[in-house]
């Protein structure tokens, strides 16, 4: 016969609302006697029956999570923060690998309203405003897209104007005067718009004409990134800066310039967006603006918890900052920022870099 939770909490000697507290983690107890509850469960192989308990409930402690390319580096990262915060809480979640197809968002949507989760997480959708707040009959938090218009939906996203921004002067600075970009889908992903405007505005700010700066826009892919390089090489002038607005794209720019024979930075320099721990590794190192991952989806979950707990009623919005982390594949520089004399060393501006 299968033991019971009064088996449980006979064993330990507490009540049945101590275990309960113990299994749902709704209330603290002490470590010393979530050890021994925990150690009976196990002697006696006890198996709390969640589907019971939440239907008396009417809660699941289970989530749905959407993420757009889970073999993308930052997304990962996003699901892991998601994932720290869960645990603590006591929530698991149903994870859907969407490829950033429409079709796929509305029906995981769909599935997860199916299967009774508490709440989602959404993770650089693609679907319009008006569909995301079309799906606000239960808690919803979008990760990493903002929102024009989020009414009672949260939304965690990046302010990718500013490290864009921080970038195209770095390469000013570095005495760069042709500039390229390899944009994401501007159509259907906000963020890649946004990337790409504040780049592009400033270096119009400085005084650079549209016409030396070129833009080619696709997918968040390595094979978009090297395609593009392909592409960029194959005109008669050749920009010597490129901003890739993913490091998963930048990889594959860099993989292809390294193998067309260039030398970076000394005759192109290149740089990408988010700073996954793979810009770290390719060689040379990537600079590339710093995006918070990680803590987007742990801030989500959080949002999300309040919503689903009734602690949060209305809109809850978190703008991160993000900022440019300078590396070798940048750092290389065309000409001196200050004249100097004969006899005396030259002197430029202050750097930061990391290596």
């Amino acid at each position: 016969m299968a033991s019971t939770i009064k088996d449980v909490a006979k064993l330990c000697g507490v009540s049945v609302a101590t275990i309960s507290n113990v299994i749902t983690r709704k209330k603290n107890v002490s470590p010393e006697v979530t050890q021994r509850v925990l150690q009976a469960m196990r002697w006696l192989d006890y198996r709390p029956n969640m589907i019971a308990r939440s239907l008396k409930v009417k809660k699941t402690n289970y989530i749905g999570v959407l993420a757009p390319d889970i073999s993308n580096p930052f997304f990962a990262e996003i699901v892991k923060g998601v994932e720290s915060v869960a645990r603590e809480k006591g929530c698991q979640f149903f994870l859907c690998n969407t490829g950033g197809d429409l079709r796929c968002e509305e029906d995981a949507i769909d599935s997860f309203v199916g299967q009774n989760v508490d709440g989602i997480i959404n993770i650089a959708p693609r679907m319009a405003d008006d569909a995301l707040l079309g799906c606000v009959s239960m808690p919803h938090v979008v990760v990493d897209r903002p929102i024009e218009t989020p009414g009672r939906m949260g939304c965690v996203c990046s302010n990718n104007l500013t490290g864009c921004r921080e970038l195209a002067r770095h390469f000013l600075d570095m005495g760069h005067s042709r500039f390229a970009c390899f944009a994401g889908p501007l159509a259907t992903v906000p963020n890649a718009r946004t990337r790409l405007a504040g780049f592009r505005e400033e270096l119009l700010r400085a005084g650079v004409c549209k016409r030396d700066i070129v833009v080619y826009a696709g997918e968040f892919t390595f094979e978009d990134g090297y395609a593009f390089m392909e592409k960029l090489l194959a005109r008669k002038v050749v920009p010597t800066a490129v901003f890739v607005s993913s490091d998963l794209m930048a990889w594959g720019a860099l993989e292809c310039a390294k193998e067309r024979g260039l030398h970076i930075p000394q005759d192109m320099a290149i740089a990408g967006f988010d700073n996954v721990y793979l810009s770290t590794l390719v060689s040379p190192a990537l600079s590339t603006v710093d995006a918070p991952k990680f803590a987007a989806g742990a801030i989500g979950f959080r949002i999300l918890h309040d919503m689903m707990s009734g602690k949060l009623d209305g809109e809850r919005r978190v703008m991160m900052e993000t900022s440019l982390v300078v590396r070798g594949s940048t750092s290389f520089l065309r000409r001196p920022v200050k004249r100097f004399t004969a006899g005396k060393k030259p002197s430029s501006a202050p750097l930061r870099t990391t290596t």
